[in-house]
């Protein structure tokens, strides 16, 4: 059976195509098609995950996705796609990988740290 829902694969995961990778990369603990039996069976259409649940998307505080009950599953998609290419993505700082925050917060510091010193030799 061919699926109207065009999709990705990531780690033998079908992923809706209009999912954001990043998303489908990084989910919190407990959340996501693999961890979630909710988002396994109400966020996902012909196997392919289209969406996280309700209790998952309140995890997320909205920024990924409406959420998915057992009703109207197609009803939500077409809400869930359209959520993604309207919104402007901004993904809140609680999602973003932990190194990467201290690499911006280091190279932050070294360029006030030789600005600084700077300063003092200068006097």
């Amino acid at each position: 059976m061919t699926s109207i829902i065009g999709f990705y694969t990531l780690a033998g995961k079908k992923y809706a195509d209009y999912f954001p990778r990043y998303f489908a990369d990084y989910h919190k603990p407990g959340t996501g098609p693999e961890y979630c039996l909710n988002c396994a069976t109400n966020g996902c259409i012909d196997d392919i995950f289209v969406g996280y649940c309700f209790e998952c998307a309140f995890k997320y505080k909205g920024y990924r996705g409406i959420g998915f009950s057992a009703e109207n599953t197609l009803n939500q998609y077409a809400a869930n796609k359209n959520f993604f290419s309207r919104k402007v993505m901004f993904v809140p700082a609680d999602t973003i990988v932990t190194k990467i925050k201290l690499w911006k917060v280091l190279s932050i510091m070294g360029i006030l740290g030789l600005f600084a010193g700077w300063l003092w030799f200068r006097k």
